[in-house]
């Protein structure tokens, strides 16, 4: 009962304000070594984002894993540091998927020729059901 309770809470207060992150995306010069910079700032670089060059993810090693408030005067020391172009705390985004109502999922097509294209009908993924056709 204790735990979905916080569960709740925590769904709660992630839907009405935002969550910031322990982590920052951080873009370097290009000739900067991005665990030097980490261990200036005392964080931990974790590597690389993607394939964007110079952009690495570094975590700091005291602050709260997740706080209500974004870390203003944090982010201004770590961009006064000579190798970094551009700092961004990172913040938790939600995710809601989409639902399709039953009226939606009916497709009325305006179309006299929708009847002759059967591959259309049932599932609009359905590839093999053609072969299976004569």
């Amino acid at each position: 009962m204790l735990i979905q309770l916080l569960l709740t809470a925590a769904l709660f207060i992630s839907a009405t304000c935002d969550i910031f992150h322990h982590t920052w995306s951080i873009h370097l010069h290009d000739e900067a070594d991005a665990h030097r910079v980490a261990r200036d700032l005392d964080m931990v670089n974790l590597g690389p984002i993607g394939i964007i060059p110079n952009h690495f993810l570094f975590k700091h090693k005291v602050h709260p894993r997740y706080s209500e408030a974004n870390s203003g005067r944090l982010t201004d020391s770590i961009i006064e540091h000579n190798d970094i172009v551009h700092a961004t705390q990172q913040k938790l985004l939600s995710r809601k998927k989409r639902t399709v109502s039953s009226e939606a999922a009916e497709f009325n097509f305006n179309d006299e020729y929708f009847p002759k294209q059967w591959y259309l009908y049932g599932d609009f993924n359905n590839v093999t059901g053609g072969s299976r056709r004569s």
